[in-house]
């Protein structure tokens, strides 16, 4: 790039550098604002710097001067704990490969001053461990969300794990064609809430890090499902069901000890039904699909929580305990 066009690009470099080597306990003095300019080929007069610097300020980004320390960024558009939050969110997702982990947290890290990124400990063995391998997830929900803004059904096929760690298909390898509705999160995964052509209206769950070859068809979603999914509630339905596994709906009540409370509001939410029973124990009364997975959860918790309706719930419950029992 010609020296003339570089100079077109001043403000921007100045304000580059700005973000990059300033925060609230770092400054630049003008000598070092010229000198870093100058790195890029960019030449500067202090007059036309504090020019530039009140243009800045007018654009909207908050420049901070001191006679005696010189300029830095005070206000950003993420806080560093902001960043922080964002970091751990993509070190704990598993359905992000470790490459692409790797690379969002740099582009994360760009997002405060260089002094802030180096203080950031990023936790080495969430970012290599218990990751996916499927390095085109990020791509998959990019098809999935162009499906369902265009009203559109999704090929793909579906996987699991042999004990050999070799991919097994189902479906004998062939597509599957479904109706996507909507991604959900759950557990640090992503889930496609989806129905089938020949039964629109029957919610099927897939995970997202395990569909391969995702791709948009031309053909329309099935009309019947759009009203049935219509209101579909992405956080209830997670609620509901454990690990995202169907099962059948059901009112369940559960006794739980006092010191229960917390376990059960982090799951259900503060608007789940509790009430006291004595001054050890309360009774709340829960929507669930009643699966292997939520009396794995039930087993969980041991003996501070227990079943007391429905009849065959509570049967279901114990022949499961009976059945692992007996292993």
């Amino acid at each position: 790039m010609a020296k003339s066009e570089k100079q077109k690009l001043k403000l921007l470099y100045l304000k580059d550098i700005l973000m990059e080597k300033t925060d609230e306990e770092h400054y630049l003095k003008m000598e070092e604002i010229i000198k870093l300019l100058s790195e890029k080929e960019i030449a500067a007069e202090r007059k036309s710097i504090y020019n530039d610097i009140e243009m800045l300020r007018k654009y909207g980004v908050d420049i901070d001067s001191s006679r005696r320390s010189g300029y830095r960024i005070l206000g950003r558009d993420f806080e560093t704990a902001e960043v922080k939050a964002l970091i751990d969110a993509v070190q704990y997702s598993r359905f992000i490969s470790r490459k692409k982990t790797r690379e969002l947290i740099e582009k994360l890290k760009g997002l405060v001053s260089e002094y802030e990124a180096k203080s950031m400990r990023v936790n080495k063995a969430l970012t290599e461990k218990i990751k996916s391998d499927n390095e085109m997830v990020l791509i998959a929900i990019d098809k999935i969300m162009e499906a369902i803004e265009n009203n559109k059904q999704v090929s793909f096929r579906y996987y699991s794990w042999t004990p050999d760690k070799e991919k097994k298909y189902s479906n004998e390898g062939k597509l599957r064609v479904v109706n996507p509705w909507y991604l959900c999160w759950d557990n640090t995964a992503y889930y496609c809430m989806t129905s089938t052509p020949e039964n629109p209206t029957e919610a099927r769950i897939f995970r997202v890090d395990k569909m391969d070859k995702v791709s948009v068809t031309n053909k329309d979603r099935s009309p019947e499902g759009i009203e049935r999914f219509r209101d579909f509630n992405s956080l209830e339905f997670s609620e509901k069901h454990f690990s995202m596994f169907n099962g059948e709906m059901k009112k369940v009540t559960l006794c739980c000890d006092n010191n229960m409370a917390n376990v059960i509001i982090d799951r259900f939410g503060t608007d789940v039904s509790m009430r006291k029973l004595d001054d050890d124990h309360f009774v709340v009364h829960i929507m669930v699909a009643v699966s292997k997975q939520f009396f794995g959860w039930l087993f969980g918790l041991g003996s501070g929580v227990k079943i007391v309706e429905p009849a065959e719930v509570v049967q279901q419950y114990k022949d499961m305990a009976k059945e692992i029992i007996n292993q």
